[in-house]
């Protein structure tokens, strides 16, 4: 047991739209931003927009992918592939409309699946290349390795030679810093087969520098997408002139209710865009959502992501006159949504139908059969075992395409905190800095899915390399105690940002923290290797360098002292830590102790409790939120920790229930009244109020001083009393104590205070196995 002033611990001791319900918008009842013609005297040409965003290189999406022990790589059916699904959907609409331009909103790569990753994403490039794409705005994670990497992939130059891009990739809110000039081409005007002139603008969101490594951004301003647009207009006759313009950008609504909502950062641009009264129609992305909604006639569309499903917006104009005097004035605008894959009647799904002999789908299926033989090569080799899952952290709402639990970013996560155990054993491991961290960092946007044991536990590279696909190397620096208490309060993101929460993955440390607090002061407790967090003391820390750079909004991480790249892949990393488990005869077993815990005092821990008085306190994120253990109760105890005598207080309930965006998930409320116990007496006493989850194996506790209950006042002579003078009295003084952290008198009262600090001592091996085979076999169950 340490002796200090810590007032708390814990111990551990181990088809068609219409199957959708997709509704287009009927072109004769959606009124067109741009006045029709006076009279219409000619033909009416239709043009046809499809577009795809947050692809995120998911060229194998949907394949059943098999290596047989010689190698050979088998595909069951290659026309169940996302990519050429969306081939097969966009030359469908290109025969029925020559007048077809294909576009994207961003992030078609970055954030992909291993089939892609493993080969830089020049596989995802060269499918949209083989796809005929016309143009596409950039996302975030086109800047995951840097704007210097993003210009040789477009141009094909360096590792990408020839792979060059076939499309502009457009970024007009993407300016040189010191010059205030573009960083990429603003604009790109298209001409159909029967003459109608698009311009398409490209903007991105202006969060990019919160979700990238800094570092490859260095010099580069992300402006105001209105402005932008606003500007590009202004400034070329070209795009004012044409006969309709588009604005792609990546970004957009949290749902289809915020595309309308002008408190919202994306609605305002929508209703800026509507306002302008020339703007034909806006493809969005970003968000990972579908929706179709039209702004004063103005349809704005988001696909969802992983090509779900390719949206459409269909302009409409009228022709008036002919040759050198013909003229295309904009007269409608729809839009509707052509699903890749939807469920049938019995809940079987459907892809959508992929034709044989089509030379722009033979070529993209060729593409992705030649990489997926390379993954699979490469991503076959079996690197450790697993025990159990290990988990991200998951919403209640459910994926409507996938059926899974939609991923939530605040919540803590078994796989988030291995990542980081991992990252401090491989500085360690490979010796790689002669200062050794203390406390690793983990962001969850870095992890991308999830380990599963599946029937054995394997966990092959390519599993490995799917979770952490960004190929980030790891950093270490100097933070002090003060600054990583406020990296931890970072965690709370700031007005605006696209999630209110974001839960750091931990290794090293656990704190406690009140989730009613204002923001700045939710942290309430630290503690780093078995000690109490010193402000003032420098500690090593370790972390991947988008999160060293400030990403996130953690910009106190980018404050730091002494940083060295290491040189270390976080991927290697990872990799390199199940390799020496399994080398060691061992398995990867998550960690079921919580790293943080919400803890929130409707008393005052302050106060010193007398016999028969309530001491009353609200519990939060004890629980993981997927398929870990989960206890039905906590138990509760008053434990002196001088004689070890405890009193059992019984149980409380444990609420599982998943509280979206946060790490609220497992609440309990703590309501206990002090008992008589033997030994209490007027001066206060330091115990321990201990809560125990005896499923997962750990206990947390918090310092509490007791008195015995107030003595009952002497009776007194009710017979009427000969009056005499009376003068002031001083009160005795009551007894009391100060606790440590709070800010009560001290009154002289001679109490140890030691025995209110202190961590519970690691129980017997005998309970520690007996936990072990739980956590092994509850994935299974």
């Amino acid at each position: 047991m340490r002796l200090g002033t810590m007032t708390a611990g814990r111990a551990s001791w181990r088809g068609p739209a219409a199957a959708l319900g997709v509704a287009a918008l009927a072109l004769a009842g959606v009124a067109t931003a741009v006045p029709a013609a006076a009279d219409i005297d000619g033909d009416t040409l239709t043009v046809d927009l499809v577009g795809v965003n947050d692809f995120h290189g998911r060229i194998d999406e949907g394949l059943k992918v098999s290596t047989d022990a010689d190698g050979t790589v088998t595909i069951a059916d290659e026309n169940t592939g996302a990519a050429a699904r969306l081939a097969a959907a966009v030359e469908d609409v290109r025969a029925d409309n020559a007048d077809t331009v294909f576009v994207g909103a961003g992030d078609l790569f970055g954030a992909s699946t291993f089939t892609s990753m493993i080969g830089d994403d020049i596989p995802t490039t060269d499918v949209f290349n083989a796809m005929g794409l016309d143009v596409s705005s950039v996302g975030n994670h086109e800047f995951d390795q840097g704007i210097a990497t993003l210009k040789e992939r477009i141009d094909g130059t360096g590792d990408f030679a020839g792979h060059a891009l076939d499309w502009p990739y457009l970024g007009a809110n993407v300016y040189d810093e010191s010059t205030g000039d573009p960083a990429l081409q603003e604009y790109d005007v298209i001409e159909t087969a029967n003459g109608a002139s698009i311009a398409f603008i490209g903007v991105v969101t202006q969060e990019t520098p919160s979700l990238v490594t800094p570092a490859g951004i260095a010099g580069l301003d992300f402006g105001d997408p209105a402005d932008a647009v606003d500007r590009v207009i202004e400034e070329n006759t070209e795009v004012a002139d044409a006969d309709a313009i588009v604005v792609l950008i990546h970004d957009g609504g949290a749902n289809a209710a915020a595309v309308t909502d002008t408190a919202t950062h994306f609605g305002r641009f929508v209703q800026d865009m509507a306002d302008r009264g020339d703007i034909a129609g806006i493809f969005s992305g970003h968000t990972h959502v579908m929706y179709e909604v039209a702004v004063d006639g103005m349809p704005v569309i988001q696909t969802g992501s992983f090509g779900a499903n390719l949206g459409r917006i269909t302009l409409s104009f009228a022709v008036t006159g002919s040759g050198d005097t013909r003229e295309l004035s904009l007269s409608g605008a729809a839009s509707d949504m052509i699903p890749l894959s939807w469920k049938d009647d019995e809940g079987a799904t459907v892809y959508y139908p992929v034709p044989e002999g089509n030379d722009v789908v033979d070529a993209v299926k060729d593409v992705v059969r030649t990489a997926v033989e390379a993954a699979e090569e490469l991503g076959g080799q079996v690197i450790g075992h697993v025990s159990d899952d290990l988990n991200r952290a998951v919403q209640s709402e459910v994926d409507a395409e996938t059926g899974e639990p939609i991923e939530n970013r605040g919540g803590e996560s078994t796989i988030g905190n291995l990542i980081a155990d991992a990252q401090i054993w491989a500085i360690d491991e490979q010796a790689a800095t002669d200062d050794l961290p203390v406390v690793a960092f983990m962001n969850p946007g870095g992890i991308r899915t999830d380990i599963k044991y599946g029937t054995d536990g394997t966990v092959t590279y390519k599993q490995a390399a799917t979770v952490q696909p960004f190929a980030n190397t790891l950093n270490t620096f100097d933070l002090t105690g003060a600054q990583i208490k406020q990296v931890l309060e970072e965690q709370w993101q700031p007005e605006g940002a696209s999630r209110p929460f974001l839960k750091l993955g931990l290794s090293g440390m656990w704190y406690f923290y009140d989730p009613a607090a204002p923001t700045g002061e939710h942290i309430t407790y630290v503690e780093i290797g078995g000690e109490q967090l010193d402000p003032d003391a420098t500690y090593r820390v370790v972390a991947n360098n988008f999160l060293a750079s400030g990403g996130d909004n953690f910009t106190t991480l980018g404050e730091g002292a002494d940083y060295a790249d290491s040189g270390i892949v976080d991927l290697a990393a990872f990799v390199d830590y199940f390799k020496a488990a399994e080398a060691a005869g061992e398995v990867v077993t998550p960690d079921y102790d919580q790293r943080a815990i919400g803890v929130h005092w409707n008393t005052s821990q302050e106060d010193t409790y007398r016999v028969g008085e309530e001491i009353s306190l609200d519990l939060s994120s004890m629980l993981f939120s997927t398929n870990e253990p989960k206890p039905e109760v906590l138990g509760l105890a008053l434990v002196n920790p001088d004689t070890e005598e405890t009193v059992d207080l019984g149980t409380t309930p444990l609420d599982p229930s998943i509280v979206d965006t946060t790490d609220e998930v497992g609440r309990a409320q703590v309501r206990l009244t002090v008992p008589e116990i033997d030994g209490l007496g007027e001066d206060p006493q330091a115990w321990r109020l201990q809560v125990t989850d005896a499923v997962n194996g750990y206990s947390v506790w918090f310092g509490v001083a007791l008195t015995a209950a107030a003595a009952s006042p002497t009776p007194t002579d009710t017979a009427s009393p000969t009056p005499t003078p009376t003068t002031s009295a001083t009160p005795a003084p009551t007894p009391s104590v100060t606790v440590p952290g709070g800010s009560m008198p001290d009154t002289g009262a001679d109490v140890d205070l030691a025995a209110i600090v202190g961590v519970l001592l690691l129980l017997n091996g005998a309970a520690a196995v007996a936990v072990a085979r739980r956590r092994r076999s509850s994935a299974r169950d």
